[in-house]
């Protein structure tokens, strides 16, 4: 194995471009560069660390920095690095090193340098490598934990995004208190007061009690208006009035499913919030197409203001057995390819594809079977779930999706996930 910091290259498929990692044969990878750097094609800037099963050409890393072949072991060139990323490092190891990188030597707001590792609803902070597993873990305490003040302060930014979000609503709307519901999580997941998550600048305006989902079969008569009658959304269980924004080109619903109305590219949200930016999001794949243009995956931590989110895709090809599966992110249009590799699964009508988020952790799931499993840091507050697709128009169609909460046992699928997928299947 060997382990190098380098530039992400710049690729492109029918959707534009997108970020990858350089070479061929990546095994695994954990992104380091500032939001900036990720939210534009139109410059390479920052670095990602890279996992190879053997050394690599230099010519095709680019700006690399070689940090040798064990993890555990004295890592290579660490000036270099050092300089990359304007810091002094304490430690000694590629692994270690890389650990400071994502806690002590973060940046909360990600403009110099990643934003920190965030605890899942265990409080289990994860170091997560393909072709490794779990590297490092360890449990995470607000009054101990040695970036503590890094992860309150990405807290913080998030909770004032969410309440400048959710003063733009009436009273009696409930993404209003989007920013209260917010603190209760806060506050239940690490066990401290939720004052400690409201930044000194702004006023204390309380808590409000969580728990949310929302539902969509759309089994409702055709239109291109997604939002022409709210028959098949649910929220919290009950029949919701909540409406899909299209952020980007436009989906219609057809036959009782969402598909692809227009645009090359298609991200629909869910334009009402979640209790907490640890949630999962899933649909089903109703109609299966070949050929590699023809995508879909449901979004989790959708921004409330920007094209930014995380999706588990399913891209289909010809043969339907050689289609698939794979992690990626979208930073205000821009997308990251976040799975080492791409993950062979056969297609097939019924299949239930699912993205979920937890602290860092960011993994997808096929049938309910997980199937890739990485660390990245970028996203941190969207409380909204959607849908990507891109393809010809009918090719893809995708029915009975669904968003809602990890709930503090860090169980997915709380109370309403089993009274909608017993109403599904009853259905």
């Amino acid at each position: 194995m060997r382990y190098y910091l380098a530039r992400w290259e710049l690729d492109t498929d029918v959707a534009g471009g997108y970020w990858r990692a350089p070479a061929s044969g990546v095994v695994g990878l954990v992104d380091l560069r500032p939001l900036a750097a990720q939210g534009t094609l139109l410059t390479v800037d920052g670095y990602g660390f890279f996992a190879y099963p053997g050394t690599v050409d230099p010519g095709l890393l680019v700006d690399e920095i070689d940090l040798g072949g064990d993890l555990n072991g004295a890592i290579q060139n660490k000036k270099q690095v050092e300089t990359a990323f304007g810091v002094v490092l304490t430690g000694t190891t590629i692994k270690d090193v890389l650990w400071e990188l994502l806690t002590t030597e973060s940046d909360p707001k990600g403009l110099t340098g990643p934003k920190p590792i965030i605890p899942g609803v265990n409080l289990n902070l994860e170091l997560r490598l393909g072709g490794h597993s779990v590297i490092r873990s360890e449990r995470f305490d607000i009054d101990t934990a040695p970036h503590r003040l890094q992860v309150i302060e990405v807290i913080q930014e998030d909770y004032r995004g969410m309440r400048d979000e959710a003063m733009k609503h009436l009273a009696q709307d409930s993404r209003s208190e989007t920013h209260l519901r917010f603190l209760t999580v806060q506050e239940q997941k690490y066990g401290t007061d939720y004052r400690t998550f409201i930044p000194a600048d702004l006023p204390d305006e309380g808590k409000k009690p969580i728990g949310t989902s929302f539902a969509d079969s759309f089994n409702r008569a055709d239109n291109v208006d997604l939002n022409d009658v709210d028959t098949g959304k649910l929220k919290n269980g009950s029949a919701g009035t909540w409406q899909w924004a299209e952020v980007l080109g436009a989906g219609e619903v057809s036959s009782n499913q969402f598909r692809r109305e227009s645009g090359s590219i298609v991200y629909a949200r869910c334009e009402d919030d979640l209790s907490s930016a640890d949630h999962f999001c899933e649909g089903d794949t109703s109609t299966v197409a070949t050929g590699s243009e023809k995508q879909w995956g449901p979004c989790a931590r959708f921004a409330s203001a920007a094209n930014t989110s995380y999706m588990f895709q399913r891209r289909f090809s010809d043969p339907l057995s050689s289609a698939i599966l794979r992690l990626r992110k979208t930073i205000t249009g821009s997308r990251t390819n976040l799975g080492a590799s791409d993950i062979t699964q056969t297609a097939a009508v019924g299949e239930k594809i699912e993205c979920r988020i937890n602290g860092s952790t960011l993994s997808g799931e096929h049938d309910d079977v997980e199937k890739d499993s990485i660390t990245d840091t970028a996203i941190t507050g969207g409380t909204r779930g959607g849908i990507y697709m891109t393809g010809t128009q009918g090719d893809v169609l995708v029915d009975d999706w669904f968003c809602e909460d990890i709930s503090a046992a860090g169980v997915v699928g709380g109370a309403y996930y089993q009274q909608y997928h017993a109403h599904v299947i009853a259905a």
